[in-house]
């Protein structure tokens, strides 16, 4: 799935009258590929973009078009990979981000 798949709920979320909460997107600085051995897998061209969003590092502190279906969106940035910044300690430093 891509953002684009979400357009048509942008009028759901941005209907008059309807507040949207605040988003707070956490993203993961570094990518999960750290090695060179082996390669990477093939994929159709329409997916490259989001193989080379996961595996490499992030160079862009945006919200990835989210702020464009939600609206207001504040970005953490985290110093792990998407994995790692689920675990301790970087997840306490994403939770005092927040507050």
């Amino acid at each position: 799935y891509t953002l684009h798949t979400l357009f048509p709920y942008t009028t759901l979320f941005r209907s008059p009258g309807r507040k949207i909460p605040q988003v707070v997107l956490f993203s993961a600085r570094k990518g999960v590929d750290k090695q060179d051995k082996l390669a990477r897998p093939e994929v159709l061209p329409e997916e490259q973009r989001v193989v080379d969003w996961f595996l490499d590092d992030r160079t862009d502190d945006g919200s990835f078009g989210w702020d464009e279906i939600l609206g207001s969106v504040s970005v953490v940035r985290a110093d792990g990979n998407h994995f790692s910044m689920m675990k301790p300690p970087t997840v306490s430093q994403l939770v005092h981000a927040t507050l």
